[in-house]
Parts: structure tokens; C-alpha cells; sequence
């Protein structure tokens, strides 16, 4: 949103170009650009996703990678499960990513290679965010099991999945104001750029309207909550 200076300027700036147009000049009409279509978004769906029978039920909320913080926290909590004796199986986490960057989680390798490597150092050097394993044509550095990590240890999405089921839901504002930053650089409109991030989401992610809306809707649904990162 401007601030007021900037929208003081903004309307100077119209006023001066008013005055200066030849008298009966036509007002070119704004270019019109596709608009990102509405959510398509069923509660019905999210209820039973949601619906999974498991006796212990987690919510992760995070609004930035910082290094895949809530990916450590999930792992971490079903590690100790697992330690005291309750089998993976039994465990249910989920994460809501908002805000910022922390949905590039999320995003596929080919995205991250396409879209999110050559984008992210601006905003992680803005929201003082790090990954270590940010390297050209090396896709989500959070998504794969290394060769050599042992599996007690390992947090990627895929161990997640894997062991306990996770799932990820992704804010849908975050979303579209991530497409509308990245279509500056692809010549791209915002609306395609947002079509190709949402078909490039993990198998196990899927968009939710707000990240605020699905904290409070999944803790009605009677799973505990952690914020992991603020």
C-alpha cells in the first residue's frame, strides 16, 4: 500500500498529465492484463484431509524458510513419538506456510530452478532468512532425503510424508503476491505465473485462502498448534 507521500505524488503527477494532454485527445484506455481466478477451494475436501484418523494431531504455522525451521520442529516431534514408543503411523503433522517466502517449501525442484533460486537472495536478504543449500539447478533443498542421512535424523519433506503422512497448506495470498513479485522479471502477467507455481505445488500441498484462516480452522479441528517462526 503507498504511503501517503508517494500517493500525494501519484496524484499530482495525474493532474500535471491532465493539463498537458491536447485538448479532445482520447484517454488511452489501460492495458489490460489477466486477473488470477478466484480460489477454487472446497471445505468439504480440506475437512477430510484433515479427517485422517490419528491419535496425535500437530500443527505447524510458519511465515519464513529460515532454513526449514518448521520442517525440524515436525520432524522433531515425531521423532520423540516414535522414542517413547507410538509409531509414526500414529502421528498427524501438518503446516500452514504464510506470509512471505515460506511457501517456496512447497514448490517442486523444476519450480525452485525456474522461478525460486534465481528470486530468492532479494528476499531472504530482506526477510534475514538463510539456506545454505541455495545453488543453481539444485531444486527445493528441503524436499529430498540425502543418500547418507539417517533417517532418524532426517527432516526433508520427503521423510515427513513418508513416516508420518504430513501435509502442507499453502496461503493463497502469499501465493498470488509471491506470482505478482516474480512476473516483474519473467514477462510474464501475474495470473500466468500464478497458474504455473499452483501446478508445480508437492503432491503433498495444497492451497488454502488465507494461511491466518486455516491456523484457526485446523485448530478447530482439534489439532495443537506451534508457531514455529515469526
Amino acid at each position: 500500500m503507498p504511503n501517503r507521500r508517494a500517493f500525494l505524488g501519484g496524484a499530482t503527477f495525474a493532474a500535471l498529465a491532465s493539463q498537458l494532454q491536447p485538448a479532445g485527445a482520447a484517454t488511452p484506455a489501460p492495458a489490460k492484463t489477466p486477473r488470477v481466478p478466484p480460489l477454487n477451494f472446497s471445505v468439504a475436501s480440506f475437512d477430510t484431509l484433515l479427517g485422517r484418523p490419528a491419535a496425535h494431531r500437530h500443527l505447524f504455522a510458519s511465515t519464513k524458510i529460515d532454513d526449514g525451521t518448521v520442517l525440524d520442529a515436525m520432524h522433531n516431534t515425531v521423532r520423540a513419538y516414535t522414542e517413547v514408543g507410538i509409531d509414526a503411523g500414529q502421528v498427524f503433522p501438518v503446516a500452514v506456510l504464510y506470509h512471505g517466502v515460506s511457501i517456496a517449501l512447497a514448490f517442486d525442484d523444476a519450480a525452485w530452478n525456474q522461478w525460486l533460486i534465481p528470486a530468492l537472495p532479494k528476499y531472504l536478504k530482506d526477510e534475514h532468512d538463510d539456506v545454505d543449500d541455495l545453488k543453481a539447478g539444485k531444486g527445493n533443498p528441503f524436499l529430498h532425503r540425502a543418500d547418507q542421512t539417517d533417517g532418524n535424523f532426517d527432516a526433508s519433506i520427503e521423510t515427513l510424508v513418508t513416516q508420518a503422512g504430513a501435509h502442507f497448506f499453502v496461503c493463497d495470498h502469499a501465493l498470488r503476491g509471491l506470482s505478482g513479485s516474480l512476473a516483474g522479471t519473467a514477462n510474464l502477467s501475474q495470473a500466468q505465473v500464478y497458474d504455473r507455481l499452483t501446478k508445480a505445488l508437492i503432491p503433498s500441498a495444497s492451497v488454502v485462502p488465507a494461511g491466518v484462516w486455516a491456523v484457526h480452522a485446523i485448530q478447530e479441528r482439534r489439532f495443537t498448534y506451534l508457531q514455529t517462526t515469526l
